[in-house]
């Protein structure tokens, strides 16, 4: 049974006019499965909070649907970078010692503490990285108590947009001993606008700006002391606790947590729609005599193009380059993955939809050198 928001994640305000005026269908996971996995829809609709402007899912889904099996590691030069730039990130600082939450498969983890040589908590209930040199708390961090490490550093890297609650996490930091937080968080700002398939999603599950996020922060007595952008791809944030602001502090000037969300989320849908226009055309314009039609990457970048009216049923292959998304099924589609390395040296006449966003670029060129491909970047 799906869970209904009835009040804003970010100020609780109860006023929460809908996008659409039907829910839509959406498929509950995006992450590659056996042949035959039972994957299951949820209902999908978008609220915008009419006091603070978040835009949030109205439904929530079952988590454990929602990560099942998701234990595929990051993969690709543009996430390997960014790993290496956000340690680079948070060493400036001179701190040795850190609890991470949601450490994933481990990967920061093992740089930092190649780095620091310091202690280092992992609070994460599906860890599935090294133990070595670091001490694994297999919980939610709402089942901790952060005091009791005594450290007074937390790293979230791409973990904070996937709480449902993310005012209740703020509220956990604020109520224990930690004094920085360092946070990797998604570049949603410009997904939103440039309509990169990344946000508002059932694990992506709300939309705020990058200076109403830092106004979040302010509000819970963390102030922003450092920030850093990664291409277009994420926002490096360094927070620390201040003992001048409070979270039940009203004198904080709320004028600024305003903008232009509402506008901009449905732009980003009419962007999507655009998106798919221009696909069916493309595919319409070049497929004589039904040559193999692939699309690139095995993620949600697709499952978005699918949910809101684009055929999957007309694709021979999903491709990714990730080894393990490779011969597995992009979730809620019947679509083999294949290796798009192997598949754009094949020497058969093909078109190739390339709708990941910010990751095109890393395989745009590699695929337009077999003059067979025709590639389009969509």
């Amino acid at each position: 049974m799906n869970k209904t928001r009835v009040k804003c994640i970010v100020c609780g305000n109860t006023d929460l006019p809908v996008l659409f005026e039907k829910d839509k269908a959406f498929p509950i996971g995006n992450f590659p499965v056996e042949k035959g996995y039972p994957c299951q829809f949820i209902p999908y609709n978008v609220q915008i909070c009419q006091k603070c402007q978040t835009a949030q899912l109205k439904y929530e889904g079952n988590l454990d649907l929602i990560y099942g099996n998701n234990h595929a590691r990051a993969y690709g030069s543009l996430r390997n970078e960014m790993d290496r730039l956000f340690v680079d990130f948070i060493t400036e600082s001179g701190e040795t010692h850190f609890i991470e939450i949601g450490a994933g498969s481990g990967s920061l983890a093992n740089e930092l503490i190649i780095r620091t040589r310091g202690k280092y908590i992992v609070v994460d209930p599906s860890y599935w990285g090294e133990t070595d040199h670091r001490v694994v708390v297999p919980k939610y961090v709402e089942e901790v108590d952060l005091s009791s490490f005594k450290i007074p550093n937390v790293i979230m890297s791409h973990v904070f947009e996937h709480f449902y609650e993310p005012s209740r996490i703020l509220e956990i930091l604020a109520a224990s001993d930690i004094q920085n937080v360092y946070l990797n968080f998604p570049n949603l700002e410009y997904c939103i606008k440039e309509g990169v398939n990344y946000v508002l999603t059932p694990e992506h599950s709300f939309y705020i700006s990058t200076t109403n996020l830092a106004y979040l922060f302010l509000k819970h007595g963390y102030i922003m002391k450092k920030i850093q952008y990664y291409n277009d791809y994420a926002v490096f944030f360094h927070f620390s606790k201040s003992s001048k602001i409070k979270a039940d502090d009203n004198s904080i000037d709320e004028s600024g947590f305003f903008g232009e969300t509402k506008k901009d989320v449905r732009n980003f849908y009419n962007i999507l729609n655009e998106r798919i226009w221009k696909c069916k055309r493309v595919i319409s314009a070049e497929r004589k005599g039904m040559i193999p039609l692939y699309i690139f990457p095995c993620s949600i970048h697709p499952l978005f193009l699918f949910a809101f009216g684009l055929d999957c049923k007309i694709f021979n292959n999903v491709l990714d380059n990730n080894p393990h998304k490779i011969g597995k099924f992009l979730y809620g589609t019947n679509l083999e993955c294949l290796s798009f390395n192997e598949t754009i040296r094949t020497p058969e006449r093909k078109i190739i939809l390339l709708v990941g966003g910010q990751f095109n670029q890393e395989v745009k060129s590699k695929a337009e050198e077999n003059p067979n491909n025709i590639v389009f970047s969509v």
